[in-house]
């Protein structure tokens, strides 16, 4: 499980990976609605969040493979 330290960090992530931040919150990386930048939710929650509202470091918890990747 790697530490992620900055907002560029979590940028760099993948869509669908999965981070615990620093409070405990566990959050998910999705696109929604056509917006442009990275939107992340909190399970059984109905608001977004941006990248700099989460707390650093941030575990990853899981990371998608992306079309190439080996």
């Amino acid at each position: 499980m790697s530490e992620l330290t900055t907002p560029e960090e979590l940028e760099a992530l993948p869509e669908g990976s999965i981070v615990r931040a620093d409070n405990g919150q566990i959050y998910m990386k999705e696109r929604k609605y056509e917006r442009t930048g990275s939107w992340w939710v909190i399970f059984n929650e109905q608001f977004d969040f941006k990248t700099e509202d989460i707390e650093l470091p941030a575990a990853v918890l899981y990371e998608p493979k992306v079309s190439g990747d080996e």
